[in-house]
């Protein structure tokens, strides 16, 4: 699973190819997660993994800003109430 790269990305196919592996491109739509959680509650796909970023709700402003800097590095950004 990848984000919106900002910058080209190199892939090696070797990969994709010997251990035939399908490589789908998607974007947040709507009824997707009804889809998505079996793979999530199975193990398959490690969300966990892709959580940069925490915050309490008390610091959503320095979240927000995180979120829109390019630069910071954040894949997803979990905000705790």
């Amino acid at each position: 699973m990848v984000g919106i790269p900002t910058d080209d990305v190199a892939l090696s196919c070797q990969a994709l190819v010997l251990d035939e592996l399908e490589l789908v491109g998607s974007r947040a739509s709507a009824g997707e997660m009804r889809r998505v959680l079996p793979f999530v509650a199975n193990g398959r796909m490690r969300v966990g993994e892709l959580i940069t970023h925490r915050f309490p709700l008390s610091e959503y402003e320095a979240a927000l800003a995180t979120f829109n800097d390019r630069d910071s590095g954040a894949m997803k950004i979990v905000v705790h109430p």
